[in-house]
């Protein structure tokens, strides 16, 4: 899409302005329009690698964990709230590394370039990995669904205890709310944002609030 190498040829223009005539330049869609000036035909473009998954054992506590979203948007919205909040360390599902794109990298806020990333073959087995560590997993739910709450008791969000640990990891499902039930029977225990009224939040607006929770009593520094 308006690529340097299309529209008119090389030759064409350098014809056109050999003669003096630019009138079939006027009022044209340009393929040069994203450019500026004589450094046009010098534009570089360039692709970044980005995100490169890193071995589990290289990141440090507290994790965000995505679950199946499908939206570049919330994902976005969640690095930039989890970055702010002193978390930079991300696993996703496979389903979810797709949605590490440019446009959740603009939501973010360039911060996503800021974190380290690790893409998870199995997101159950990662997750008792995880726990092997010490890291204690907490399932957030958008709208504690009748699943969760029948089943794990699904309770209010609150700081992660004891006061001052960093050793949390908060899962966040898809943007319908709900949790795989094979990450559910993995969590430590499943929180929620206590709602008076209306049916569910925003997936990332949910994640914001839980991560604030959690890290209410954290004593380390983002690095």
């Amino acid at each position: 899409q308006d690529a340097p190498w299309q529209g008119q040829s090389d030759e064409g223009s350098d014809a056109s302005l050999a003669s003096g005539n630019c009138s079939s330049t006027v009022g044209a869609r340009s393929p040069w329009r994203r450019f500026e000036g004589g450094a046009s035909r010098g534009t570089c473009r360039y692709a970044v690698a980005c995100p490169l998954s890193v071995p589990l054992e290289d990141m440090q506590p507290p994790f965000v964990v995505l679950d199946g979203l499908t939206s570049s948007s919330n994902v976005g919205q969640i690095l930039r709230s989890a970055f702010h909040l002193g978390v930079t360390s991300v696993v996703a599902s496979q389903s979810c590394w797709s949605c590490l794109n440019g446009r959740a990298c603009r939501v973010s806020m360039g911060w996503m370039y800021q974190m380290q990333f690790h893409l998870a073959d199995s997101l159950p087995a990662t997750l008792k990995c995880l726990q092997s560590r010490g890291v204690h997993v907490y399932g957030a739910d958008n709208y504690a669904s009748a699943y969760v709450s029948a089943r794990y008791g699904a309770k209010p969000v609150a700081p992660h205890m004891p006061a001052g640990g960093c050793e949390w990891a908060l899962v966040v499902g898809s943007e319908a709310g709900i949790l795989s039930q094979e990450v559910v029977a993995v969590c430590n225990d499943c929180v929620c944002v206590p709602q008076r009224q209306g049916e569910s939040l925003n997936v990332a607006h949910v994640t914001a609030i839980c991560l604030y929770e959690l890290s209410k009593n954290s004593t380390r520094q983002a690095s």
